[in-house]
């Protein structure tokens, strides 16, 4: 019978976290990125996700924003910026979706605010240049102000209107003197 050790003819159960195989004289611990239960012959491995340390009884997911699999060394790492995932996860195989961004180890994206934008799996939001907008938060893209319309900031969330007597061409940071 394994997970018991033998001492002058009698045998006691090794305890959760350790195991003993058949004639053993005493308990080993389970290694880290392993556990047992009681009276366990063999450790086993924690399941991709999980993690455990020195003699566990158990294994412990990652929190969201981490992953731990066979690669990792029994660590919970974070996501790369621009993935995520939840708790016990093996892989951070999400990606944010376009008008999002996720910093490294982040449990979940962010939206981007007015006036930014980010493409899908993006680490951080960008802003609008002059001449073009986003009126709405979680924007994939900036629109052209069109002709007569400019805007002349970064980060602008609408264009305006060029006074009477000016014009601009589409994508304008600003407005002209009409010519005669």
């Amino acid at each position: 019978m394994g997970g018991s050790l033998g001492a002058a003819g009698s045998c006691s159960d090794c305890a959760a976290g350790s195991n003993s195989g058949a004639g053993a004289g005493s308990c080993s611990l389970c290694s880290p990125g392993s556990f047992s239960g009681a009276i366990a012959s063999s450790c086993s491995p924690c399941a991709p996700g999980k993690v455990s340390g020195l003699g566990a009884d158990e294994c412990d997911e990652c929190v969201a924003g981490k992953f731990a699999n066979p690669g990792t060394n029994n660590v919970c790492q974070p996501c790369a910026a621009g993935t995520f995932a939840g708790a016990g996860a093996s892989a951070c195989d999400s990606s944010c979706a376009a008008g999002t961004y996720g910093a490294a180890g982040d449990t979940s994206c962010q939206p981007c605010a007015a006036g930014k934008f980010s493409l899908a799996g993006a680490s951080a939001c960008s802003s609008c240049l002059p001449g073009k907008f986003s009126a709405e938060a979680v924007s994939g893209l900036c629109t052209e102000c069109g002709a007569g319309r400019y805007s002349d900031t970064s980060e602008a969330t609408a264009c305006g209107l060029c006074d009477e007597g000016m014009h601009s061409s589409a994508n304008s940071g600003s407005c002209s003197m009409c010519t005669r």
